[in-house]
């Protein structure tokens, strides 16, 4: 404990400030716990109180958390001093989860209101807090915080003092900085508390005092300022930042009764502890009596490292190595007396188990591929490329590799030099020693099969039937057997624009242009208000070997996708009362410009075999939109190609219409074909007249179905 009532504060001239009617005479209130509110919130407790702190004058009475009685214990804000006036920012965070800061103030302060949430506090300004009408025969326990939550505001630190109490005994977070830290910068009853960030979760820190002692005039006061003194592992005045961070958020309890001594109830539990490298060790120890504070330590006096807090009855070590193994006890002290707990014993066996290629991934692009081994890697080990192998699975076809580089603790991305050929198989090959883990232990030789990404349909090289006649489809657009032959066709991106055509939107190349009127809508003000797109792609796998597929959109304004007659895509910008699919304008917020939007995940249930079809419905907001545009990117994912035969292609003469059909010849594959996608077995019938890999015929005679068969 520390005697505070010969302490003069920075500011102590404050206490001028303060108006004489404010000093109510001493009462004996009932024990009580308060919370003070800078910027009240959504999430600030009704019970709390809250006022602007930056008001020179301004005041409240705390009202008790849990029945919401009001004391007749004061708050009081002043400010002074030298410096530039104090000033608010609308931006602040709030505490991560399972921080000091949560656990104290979730549910009763609101860090993140964007209402003056921050104090911003130049050097030689002060924000006091006066608290008055205190019992004297009480104790009391303050804790306070402020969370800007920038990760980037390392070097604005705020300065909190407590004054004017006979006694109080400190018991801050573990990242606060006290005179222990920076002797020169600090004095006994100061703290200084990074409040530029405090939003990570290993932050999160208060300024706590506890057993304040107010004495007989039944004050106290805490003064906040900007620090810029001596910091760890950075500055406080890198940068020259403006100003630091006053305490925005006040916890405030009454303790009537006399303390009571510290008695360990349990623990360590365990006692002792065995776990390999890199596991989490947990220790706890289970105590009663009044305002104990937490200090765990290594029997041998070396400091601890990797521990989640020290000043807490858990002691949480995160990826452990060899040199935690120790003896650990915790110091619980408080006002009235000091225990120590019994050992707790953590060995921690070193890692020997080597790391191994786990998976790997074949790019969308070809000539990258993802190599993800079985455990966090140390990635200032060089890669050499002669250690990577991409090869066919069957047959002879080495990719050689031209580059390798980590991408996160566990992947490494190989770039080939040459491209993977389309619907083959291949695996990925790591040598002896490839990679090395934190620790120290070499990878063993392995080889894994790829998983592949593929193009389905692509932004600029699917062809597109649509169409823009102004009419009402229903659902019927969605069918796979819907006949589209009258539609006119052309690639992506499609797009219409007035009053002048653009050659790109969204940063690809527009290959179809699209009327915005026709005869049926010809106005400008009076726009198509629905447009209805298709196109076919043949999977070239079996769908049971599709692990996910992936969607891109380049839309204006709504689309509702379909895969084989299922929705696999709604544009959440469709407002509620009018979903779609529907012909008409759709209503909401308009597109500005299209532009690439996702990946969404999407589902590949509704995947067959061979031919599938893909088709959209685009709305327009309202009938003055000045453009619309229509593309897609559907990745594929697959476990495999497996036994995949020949693929069919298909060309049309543009100038007679003719059809020519063609496969790889000397396959033993035939040509059949149906009326319907999804005709049965029987349906089928073997095309006559075809060669072996060619077949010629007209576009006459309503819509057909091939497939190859063997």
């Amino acid at each position: 404990m520390i005697c505070l009532r010969s302490t003069r504060c920075e500011a102590a001239s404050l206490l001028l400030l303060l108006v004489a009617g404010w000093l109510l005479p001493i009462s004996a209130p009932a024990q009580f716990v308060g919370f003070f509110d800078h910027a009240r919130g959504t999430g600030t407790h009704p019970h709390t109180l809250s006022f602007y702190a930056t008001t020179n004058g301004a005041s409240g009475l705390f009202t008790n958390i849990s029945d919401g009685v009001t004391t007749s214990v004061r708050l009081i804000t002043t400010t002074n001093g030298t410096g530039s006036a104090i000033s608010v920012g609308t931006l602040a965070g709030n505490p991560a989860a399972g921080t000091p800061a949560y656990e104290t103030f979730n549910g009763f302060v609101d860090f993140s209101t964007n209402t003056a949430a921050a104090i911003q506090i130049p050097q030689n300004s002060f924000l006091v807090y006066t608290f008055s009408n205190l019992n004297p025969n009480a104790r009391y326990s303050f804790k306070g915080t402020a969370i800007r939550g920038n990760p980037t505001y390392t070097n604005r630190w705020g300065k909190v003092t407590i004054g004017g109490a006979d006694a109080a005994t400190p018991h801050h977070t573990s990242n606060a900085l006290t005179s222990a830290n920076a002797p020169a910068d600090l004095g006994p009853n100061d703290v200084a508390i990074n409040f530029g960030v405090n939003h990570l979760p290993n932050q999160g820190d208060m300024a706590v005092w506890d057993d304040i002692v107010p004495g007989p005039d039944g004050i106290f006061q805490v003064i906040c300022t900007r620090y810029t003194g001596f910091v760890p592992n950075g500055s406080s005045v890198a940068g020259s930042p403006p100003y630091g961070y006053a305490i925005s958020g006040i916890r405030l309890e009454e303790i009537t009764t006399p303390p009571d001594p510290i008695v360990i109830t349990s623990g360590p539990d365990p006692s002792s502890l065995m776990i390999n490298q890199r596991e989490q060790a947990t220790f706890t120890v289970e105590v009663s009596g009044s305002a104990p504070h937490f200090e765990w330590y290594r029997e041998d006096g070396l400091p601890i490292h990797h521990a989640v807090a020290t000043n807490s009855p858990v002691l949480t070590l995160t990826n452990a190595d060899p040199g935690d193994s120790a003896i650990y006890r915790l110091r619980i002290t408080n006002s009235v007396n000091e225990v120590t707990s019994g050992p707790a014993q953590l060995i921690v066996n070193p890692d020997t188990t080597p790391p191994h290629l786990a998976s790997g991934l074949g790019l969308v692009t070809g000539n990258r591929f993802i190599l993800r081994f079985s455990e966090a890697l140390d990635t200032s080990h060089p890669l050499s490329l002669s250690q990577f192998h991409i090869h066919k699975a069957s047959g002879a076809g080495d990719l050689v590799p031209s580059a390798a580089e980590y991408t996160n603790t566990t992947d490494v991305l190989i770039t080939t030099a040459a491209a993977r050929e389309p619907n083959v198989n291949y695996v990925a090959s790591a040598d002896s020693n490839a990679v090395f883990d934190k620790a120290g232990n070499g990878s063993t030789a392995g080889t894994v099969p790829l998983a592949l990404e593929v193009f389905l349909v692509s932004f600029t090289n699917t062809v597109w039937r649509y169409n823009t006649d102004g009419f009402d489809l229903g659902i019927d657009f969605a069918d796979p057997g819907f006949d589209d032959s009258t539609w006119p066709e052309g690639p992506g991106i499609l797009d219409g624009k007035v009053p002048q055509a653009r050659a790109t939107v969204g940063g690809f190349a527009v290959n179809t242009q699209l009327p915005l009127t026709n005869s049926i809508y010809p106005s400008l003000t009076g726009v198509i208000p629905t447009y209805y797109f298709r196109t076919h792609f043949v999977l070239p796998a079996p769908p049971e070997r599709i692990l996910e597929l992936r969607l891109r959109t380049v839309i204006d304004d709504f689309d509702n996708l379909y895969l084989n007659a299922l929705e696999i895509y709604r544009n959440p910008g469709y407002p509620a009362t009018n979903p779609p699919p529907a012909f008409g304008y759709s209503g909401g917020t308009a597109v500005g410009t299209a532009a690439a939007v996702g990946p969404f995940d999407v589902s590949p249930v509704s995947l067959v075999s061979g031919d599938n079809v893909l088709a959209t419905i685009v709305n327009q907001v309202n009938g003055s939109s000045s453009d619309i545009t229509c593309g897609y990117e559907l990745i594929a994912t697959i476990e495999g190609f497996g036994s995949v035969g020949p693929q069919i292609a298909v060309s049309r003469d543009p100038v007679s219409g003719i059809i020519t059909i063609t496969w790889p010849a000397s396959t033993g594959a035939q040509l059949y074909e149906a009326t319907s996608a999804d005709a049965s077995e029987a349906q089928w019938t073997l095309v006559t007249g075809a060669s072996d890999g060619s077949y010629t015929t007209s576009a006459a005679g309503g819509q057909r179905f091939f497939t190859l068969r063997r």
